[in-house]
């Protein structure tokens, strides 16, 4: 190969350098597993930043399935040979891999690839309610958008298990009348259901990650007085259930949009008295129980 001529794609560039503090260009061949490492093409077109160079290279190499679900990475000496930098920067690196969900760290052992988690998002959607005076009603009107579609797709997916659970969940409501915790929480549960049974891993996880500001929604609006008719929010569950059970996508759709004009009114009612100032505590306390 001339001094002119571009390498093969295939082959690994790491950076070294010599005596005279320059840098050159060694040449290897690409390993098995070493797929992740940085190249001239990344330097190139990414940020000079060490941190988010071996950051995007490692995402890149868990998502083509370098490292399989439940299979631990190298250490953070291997990592930091294989990206030649610090280990300071690999710890960085998994720290930003940890708080995204992507793994976890473990004291003393390889950190291990975890299966994704919705986690992440329900501390991102906390922060987004709670930045403005409309958070409450902006929960209520995208948990309509989600939930109505949801509704639709679950009337055309569902599974026997999952209708007895909705079914059963609506048994717990209607025994928890008298207990407003036990009754929200029977109330998630059952929404928790319909989106698994959405047969949609995504909105699922969208859902799911709502779940601390749909429990701070309902808490906030039985302390400002805002309680619901019971019987009428139960009657409306089972109407979304009898048309999930007989097959009736836009019948599904439309109970599910009655239900939530039933939330907006009871929410449009609540912001007379005032903004809604949610409790930051008291999401993340929920949060934290629920992880626990």
């Amino acid at each position: 190969m001339s001094s002119t001529s571009k390498p093969p794609a295939a082959s690994r560039l790491a950076i070294d350098k010599n005596r005279h503090g320059q840098h050159t260009h060694e040449q290897h061949v690409r390993k098995p597993g070493m797929s992740d490492a940085i190249t001239r093409d990344d330097e190139e077109k990414r940020p000079s930043n060490l941190t988010a160079q071996v950051y995007n290279a490692l995402c890149r190499a868990v998502l083509r399935g370098d490292y399989p679900i439940g299979q631990s990475l190298p250490s953070e000496g291997e990592l930091a040979a294989r990206f030649e930098v610090s280990k300071p920067v690999i710890r960085a690196v998994l720290q930003q891999l940890s708080a995204l969900g992507v793994i976890e760290i473990r004291q003393g052992k390889p950190s291990i690839v975890r299966r994704v988690s919705p986690r992440p998002l329900e501390y991102f959607f906390s922060f987004a309610m709670m930045e403005t005076e409309n958070g409450l009603m902006e929960a209520v009107q995208l948990r309509r958008g989600l939930e109505t579609y949801i509704a639709q797709r679950a009337a055309e997916h569902i599974k026997v298990s999952d209708l007895k659970k909705l079914r059963e969940t609506i048994k717990t409501m209607e025994a928890a009348r008298n207990d407003s915790e036990a009754f929200i929480e029977a109330d998630l549960a059952f929404h928790m259901t319909l989106a698994e049974a959405s047969d949609n891993r995504l909105l699922m996880f969208l859902v799911q990650a709502l779940r601390g500001t749909i429990h701070e929604t309902v808490r906030m609006l039985h302390v400002r007085g805002m309680l619901p008719d019971r019987s009428a929010t139960i009657a409306r569950h089972v109407a979304i259930v009898d048309a999930i059970a007989a097959s009736d996508p836009e019948a599904a759709r439309l109970a599910m949009s009655a239900h939530f004009d039933a939330s907006e009114e009871r929410t449009m009612g609540s912001s007379l008295k005032g903004p809604i100032m949610l409790e930051p505590e008291q999401i993340i306390d929920f949060l934290e129980r629920e992880s626990s």
